[in-house]
């Protein structure tokens, strides 16, 4: 194992910063602490091994190490790079699980944060973050993508305690399936739903049986997924690009990344890719990852039809959360975003929090008192139009709002 780049030591807690030169030792610790740890499948070793096979060397992250005593109770990988906001305000900034360069951080990693022991999460985040601010290490603020309301005081309070400001930049819902509640409710996920939903979804499956039985068909070698994953992909991007966007499969790094994934992960069994077919013709597949009986849906793609009655979406979905509570799985995480189909295909929701932890900066206190000043003029003039339109300063305020 290299040495570490520094390191700080307080009563029984170790804090130590190092390179990724000996990816086999960082690759036993993370193992060993993840069996100790709730970890989602963004904090696992699939994800984050792929992630860092795929990176350029020159954006390798740092592994930031908190032991207790001898044992590492924490770990996070930490990328590292300089921004501007609004072409004025400088920071060096570090990113969980991200580099900070948009071009390599495509991927959108959620239930983020650091990977921590069971029981120890208050303590190790405190000593982890503390620790880092009396690191050498020249940064401003820290930024976490994706941490899960049930996770997100402990990081608060430690930066609070840390004498770090804590903002939260965006909160954004996710939606997901409880499987244990279904089949301890009879197992019939359908009769669960909303009644709109399970009319829509009823009547697309007769739909499609008119043209032959429907079939969910996960793949079961190496070779079945990667021919499944591409079919996924070139799906995918079909769609996007005619909508004018780049899709999720669209740079050689996000390719490079999936093949990794795939090739590494699905032999350890958190790889599930499906195909969903109505006789012959394939209708939709899925990109699953699949984690301590967690089910992330990651991507999707569909075959898109003029009949009204067909939604292929909702019917691959049903399917997949139907076939993963027979196979005894926990929950079916339809993950971020706030699309129709996700709030009507699930049985819960949760919040994830994407916030930013601030070294007392005065650089960041004036930024903070001009984006105030901002929000003044826009709320002043947006209440000014809304006075001199009449009937139409509504509108005009809600789409002054949007922008």
């Amino acid at each position: 194992m290299p040495l570490p780049l520094e390191c700080f030591n307080h009563g029984g807690w170790h804090i130590a910063l190092s390179s990724l030169e000996d990816l086999a030792a960082l690759e036993k610790k993370w193992i060993e602490l993840q069996s100790r740890a709730e970890c989602s499948f963004f904090q696992s070793w699939g994800w984050v091994s792929s992630w860092i096979g795929a990176l350029p060397p020159r954006l390798r992250p740092q592994a930031l190490e908190v032991r207790l005593d001898d044992r590492v109770v924490g770990l996070a990988l930490l990328g590292n790079q300089k921004i501007w906001r609004y072409g004025v305000v400088p920071s060096n900034a570090l990113f969980v699980t991200e580099t900070g360069n948009r071009q390599f951080d495509c991927l959108t990693v959620e239930h983020n944060g650091f990977l921590v022991e069971s029981g120890l999460s208050k303590a190790v985040l405190l000593e982890g973050i503390s620790g880092l601010t009396k690191l050498l290490l020249p940064w401003d603020e820290l930024f976490l993508s994706g941490v899960v309301q049930d996770g997100l005081a402990d990081y608060l309070e430690s930066a609070q305690r840390a004498q770090l400001r804590a903002l939260i930049k965006l909160e954004k819902p996710y939606y997901y399936v409880d499987c244990d509640m279904i089949r301890q409710s009879g197992g019939d996920y359908l009769g669960q739903l909303g009644r709109n939903t399970r009319s829509q979804i009823r009547r697309a499956a007769r739909a499609y049986e008119e043209r032959g039985p429907i079939g969910f068909h996960v793949a079961e070698t190496l070779e079945r997924a990667q021919a499944c994953f591409e079919n996924l992909r070139s799906l995918h991007q079909q769609y996007w690009i005619a909508q004018g966007v780049p899709g999720a499969f669209g740079s050689e790094f996000a390719l490079d990344f999936h093949d990794k994934m795939i090739r590494n992960r699905f032999p350890q069994g958190e790889i599930q890719l499906a195909e969903i077919s109505t006789g012959s013709t394939p209708i939709g597949y899925l990109y699953n990852y699949v984690f301590n009986g967690v089910v992330y849906n990651y991507q999707s793609a569909f075959h898109y039809n003029d009949d009204a009655r067909l939604k292929p979406g909702l019917v691959s979905h049903c399917r997949a959360v139907q076939y993963n509570i027979d196979a005894g799985m926990k929950t079916y995480d339809l993950l971020m975003g706030t699309q129709r189909f996700k709030q009507n295909l699930s049985t819960h929701e949760g919040k994830m929090a994407w916030l930013v932890l601030q070294k007392p900066r005065i650089r960041f206190r004036l930024e903070q008192v001009a984006l105030r000043w901002r929000r003044r003029l826009r709320s002043k003039r947006t209440s000014t139009l809304a006075e001199s339109n009449d009937g139409t300063g509504e509108a005009i305020a809600q789409n002054i709002g949007a922008h």
